[in-house]
C-alpha cells in the first residue's frame, strides 16, 4: 500500500472513529435528572403519600412489577418514569425528593 492511500485509510478510520464515540456520548451529555424529567413530565396531581407506602410495601414483599403498575395508574407516568420512581423509592428515597411540589396526604 503507498503512503497516500494509507493517508487516506487513517484519515477515513480517524473520521468513523470520532464519528462514532460523538454518537455515543452525546446521549449522556445533558441527561436531566429524575426529579427533574418528572417535574417535566405532565403528571395530573402531586403523588398522595399513602402511595409512597404503598409502593415500600410491595417492594418489601418482592413485587416490583406490581409496584410499577400502581405507580402508573396513580401518577399517570409513562413506564419509564414509573420505573425510575419505583427504583428510586426501592433505594431509599422518598415522592419528597423526586416531585419538587407538594405532597397529598389523601388520595
Amino acid at each position: 500500500m503507498d503512503p497516500a492511500t494509507s493517508t487516506i485509510v487513517l484519515a477515513i478510520g480517524t473520521f468513523v472513529l470520532g464519528f462514532i464515540l460523538g454518537r455515543l456520548s452525546a446521549g449522556r451529555q445533558n441527561s436531566p435528572s429524575i426529579s427533574q424529567r418528572l417535574v417535566q413530565t405532565q403528571v395530573s396531581a402531586p403523588p398522595p403519600l399513602e402511595l409512597e407506602d404503598q409502593l415500600r410495601q410491595m417492594l418489601h414483599q418482592g413485587n416490583k412489577i406490581g409496584a410499577l403498575k400502581r405507580c402508573r395508574e396513580a401518577t399517570g407516568l409513562g413506564l419509564k418514569e414509573a420505573k425510575e420512581v419505583v427504583d428510586a423509592i426501592e433505594a431509599g428515597r422518598t415522592f419528597k425528593d423526586l416531585f419538587n411540589t407538594s405532597i397529598n396526604t389523601t388520595e
